[in-house]
């Protein structure tokens, strides 16, 4: 028995274009040097996105282009 084999895994695909913005709602608040170290890695992996860090919870969401264009409206 491995360390995993209770750990249920739910892998999904993000689809993120250029344009749209990646949410992310951390579950703890976190220190300026943690919030530092989310920035700059999502920024080399997504340098095509912006990131939207908030605290307290743990969801993910993408805010499409179109959908940040409704509502500047």
């Amino acid at each position: 028995m491995t360390a995993t084999d209770d750990i249920e895994f739910n892998i999904a695909r993000l689809d993120l274009r250029p344009g749209d913005i990646l949410v992310v709602k951390l579950k703890d608040r976190v220190n300026t040097a943690a919030l530092t170290h989310w920035r700059e890695g999502l920024g080399h992996i997504l340098p095509d996105n912006k990131c939207m860090i908030l605290e307290g919870g743990a969801d993910l969401a993408v805010l499409t282009a179109a959908e940040i264009a409704e509502r500047a409206k």
